[in-house]
């Protein structure tokens, strides 16, 4: 099959370069579509989907809140650009400002793979196929809904972790 693709694209070298300077372009209108859909959910839910997702930087993905939280959200953020998506709970802001007995609090949460840093007082990694957007098996993941299935059920996780503790 690889000889064929090679093949193909050697016999059709404009079409090739049109389709490989728009893929970016299709990808990030794919992303505003999975945000709405992810939107979609977090509503009956009561929380709000914002996305600032940019395949060009570093620290960018999905943050779900609610209005009240003043200084957490849920994220699912890719450390390495399309790679690395990595989930938990999330300083709004800067993590100095970042009240100590919360933090305590939810570094004291089950599951939780400790950061370093203080921008993530909880956080987890995703397995495949949901990890690593640079490969196709994340983007057949959002067509057939699996990757929304899987924010689904890590936001509806940390909900019940989180209780009653005021973001």
């Amino acid at each position: 099959m690889q000889n064929e693709l090679t093949q193909l694209i050697k016999s059709n070298v404009e079409a090739s370069f049109l389709i490989k300077n728009n893929l970016t372009r299709a990808l990030n209108e794919l992303v505003e579509d999975y945000t709405s859909q992810l939107d979609s959910i977090c509503k009956p839910m009561g929380l709000t989907c914002k996305d600032n997702v940019d395949f060009e930087e570093r620290y960018t993905g999905f943050f779900i809140f609610k209005p009240e939280w003043e200084y957490a959200n849920i994220g699912f953020q890719f450390q390495n650009y399309n790679r690395e998506l990595r989930f938990g709970i999330v300083a709004k802001r800067d993590p100095g400002k970042f009240p100590n007995d919360l933090r305590i609090k939810l570094r004291a949460l089950p599951n939780n793979n400790k950061k370093e840093n203080d921008w993530w007082p909880w956080h987890n990694f995703a397995e495949s196929p949901f990890a690593d957007w640079s490969k196709v098996e994340a983007w057949k993941a959002i067509e057939d809904r699996r990757m929304l299935n899987f924010m689904k059920q890590k936001i509806e996780m940390l909900l019940a972790m989180i209780g009653n503790i005021k973001l």
